[in-house]
């Protein structure tokens, strides 16, 4: 990879991971506050391919744990993930050990690694090496692993009342949202307590994954980023809403003139009706979307040199024709 995963700057702050641990309920015994991200400074040569995971340092009464976070966010069920999670906690400890980070008893410190899994499928594959498994032979099972992992489930976690202000559970749930206006509503909510409290730092984080990822997934334009401080935010969403709108409605209506165009022909059916569909077609797109502008610009979401615009652009991308945009600009006003 040429960049960073889009999380791992959100994970590389405490305040998430903090969240995160409490979200997967093993915060207990934890001080939270040392939190003390450890990578790059044990790296072997052979963990190259980790650069994406993160690893964090809590104190655990007077000890050390490690949790260790696989941030690739799983998107399909990996069937080895427990040998790899093996392999990966192994490079840890050997990489402690080396650079004289063990517990000053000499022992290996505990790890907790953690996998987050946001597939449509659920997780069906082994947790533990012991269960990935074959049979063993009853003289060989003292001498296999037993290695785990935690698993977190972003699409199928469930979201509890004392998660409302918990970052993690923030962004699984900005995740998993795919209605608009409500992911919209979330966004700005959890970045209007961000601002309260002063932690401008994890909103630049915030703002910076948001454009790298459900920005690109909702095709939203770059001024459209809810983490910005950007008092117009709700308006251009709005201005943005509203053209898509007209913009698929005049496409489907578009569709339709064709395939009405298809049926005719197949059909076999006189010229004079295909025009007369094709006519009246083209009078209820538009009257569709000159109802669309009108209301947009009720709510004042767009005024009326916005709505010619976009009927300009309407017509530039031949979603309709330029005698519906005369028609459309005559009865705008």
């Amino acid at each position: 990879m040429d960049h960073d995963h889009p999380y791992k700057e959100l994970f590389s702050q405490p305040e998430l991971v903090a969240d995160l641990l409490r979200l997967a309920e093993m915060a207990d015994g934890l001080d939270l506050d040392s939190l003390d991200r450890r990578n790059g400074s044990y790296v072997s040569e052979d963990w190259k391919g980790r650069e994406d995971d993160v690893v964090w340092r809590v104190r655990w009464g007077d000890r050390d744990l490690y949790v260790y976070l696989l941030i690739e966010f799983q998107s399909t069920v990996d069937t080895v993930m427990a040998v790899r999670v093996m392999t990966y906690i192994g490079l840890l400890w050997q990489d402690l050990a080396r650079a004289g980070k063990l517990n000053p008893d000499g022992t290996l410190p505990p790890v907790l690694p953690l996998v987050l899994y946001n597939g449509e499928a659920a997780w069906t594959s082994p947790r533990t090496v012991h269960d990935a498994m074959g049979p063993v032979p009853h003289l060989l099972r003292p001498f296999q692993p037993e290695s785990a992992f935690l698993l977190l489930d972003e699409v199928r976690m469930q979201m509890r009342a004392e998660h409302e202000r918990n970052l993690a559970a923030a962004v699984f749930s900005l995740e998993r949202c795919g209605d608009l206006l409500q992911h919209l509503a979330i966004a700005r909510s959890v970045a209007g307590w961000l601002r309260g409290e002063g932690k401008g730092r994890i909103i630049g984080a915030f703002q910076r994954w948001y454009a790298r990822t459900l920005s690109v997934r909702h095709a939203l334009p770059a001024t459209i980023n809810p983490f910005a401080e950007d008092p117009m935010l709700s308006t251009r969403f709005e201005q943005w809403l509203a053209g898509v709108e007209a913009r698929g409605m005049a496409k489907g209506m578009a569709e339709g003139k064709a395939e009405g165009k298809a049926e005719g022909k197949a059909e076999g059916k006189a010229e004079g009706m295909a025009e007369g569909k094709a006519e009246g077609m083209a009078e209820g797109r538009t009257e569709a979307t000159l109802a669309m502008l009108r209301r947009a610009i009720a709510r004042g979401n767009l005024t009326i040199d916005g709505a010619r615009s976009e009927v300009d652009a309407l017509c530039r991308d031949g979603l309709i024709t330029h005698q519906e945009a005369e028609r459309i600009l005559a009865r705008l006003g």
